[in-house]
Formats: C-alpha cells, sequence, structure tokens
C-alpha cells in the first residue's frame, strides 16, 4: 500500500505523537513542510475573534495573524523513504473527549491534506483519520477504529 502522511502513534494513552511516514514510496520528497493546526484551539480563537469585531474581517487582519499562529509547521526538507521523522507530541486534552487535527503536508511536487480526530469512547481514545489530495480534495485514504461512532454514511 502506497502512503504518505501523519500516522498517529500512541493516541490511546496520550500524548498524540504524530510521525511523517512514507510507506510503499520507492523515491524521495524534496521540500517537504508539515502543518498542524489544533482545530478546537482554533474554533475557539475564531469565536473570540467574532465576539471581539462581529466577524473574522478586522480591519488589520489581526484576526488571519491570530489563526495562523495557532497553526505549527515543522520543515522536514529531504524525505528519504523508509525513513519515519516524530514531531509533537501533541497531548489530549483531560478536560474534554474530542480533539481534531488538520494537517497539510506539502512537497515539491504537491500536497496532502489529512484529517485526524480523537474522540475518548469508553474512556478509551478512538481515531478517524481522512487523507485529502489535489484540488478537488480526492479522498485516498480513510481509517476508522473499530469503536469510533460513525454516521449512517459511514463517515463521522
Amino acid at each position: 500500500m502506497l502512503f504518505w502522511g501523519i500516522q498517529a502513534l500512541g493516541y490511546e494513552d496520550r500524548p498524540f505523537l504524530p510521525a511523517v511516514i512514507a510507506r510503499g514510496r520507492k523515491y524521495p520528497l524534496y521540500d517537504v513542510t508539515v502543518t498542524i493546526a489544533d482545530m478546537e484551539n482554533i474554533h475557539a480563537k475564531q469565536e473570540e475573534i467574532r465576539q471581539k469585531w462581529g466577524t473574522l474581517d478586522d480591519p488589520v487582519f489581526e484576526s488571519y495573524k491570530q489563526l495562523e499562529s495557532l497553526k505549527e509547521t515543522h520543515i522536514i526538507g529531504t524525505f528519504v523513504p523508509p525513513r519515519n521523522v516524530l514531531l509533537g507530541p501533541y497531548p489530549l486534552p483531560d478536560n474534554s473527549d474530542n480533539r481534531g487535527y488538520e494537517i497539510r503536508i506539502t512537497a515539491r511536487n504537491g500536497f496532502i491534506a489529512q484529517q485526524i480526530h480523537f474522540l475518548k469512547v469508553d474512556g478509551k481514545w478512538v481515531m478517524a483519520e481522512k487523507i485529502f489530495k489535489g484540488p478537488k480534495a480526492e479522498v485516498i485514504q480513510q481509517f476508522f477504529d473499530p469503536q469510533f461512532p460513525r454516521n449512517k454514511w459511514g463517515s463521522w
């Protein structure tokens, strides 16, 4: 199976340890950058900005700068398989039962986007993920822990 993206390691017991991996690739990727956004923090900041300004479009683009500051960017450079690169840790919260991350991985030849959602079910963290590629955001891979609740369409 060809796979390129973030793999969540160790999330059952906390913290979430994202690892950049490339399974099934033979050739290197160049100029690799990984941006990780904790969506709960971003949604909280968006609401704070809306309360202050009534919109996300304040006059001096302060809201954009604040939202961008909540993302973490990791410059990997040249990535040669079968190398793995650990990023993090990213702690899963004690005071919440869910956490979502949006991850964008760019390389010289394109990008992928990945959504990872953690949910606490019966006291244990479970995970679902989707990986998207290209301008049409085609889903190229998805994974759900068996205990992860899904809607009637089989998604979260």
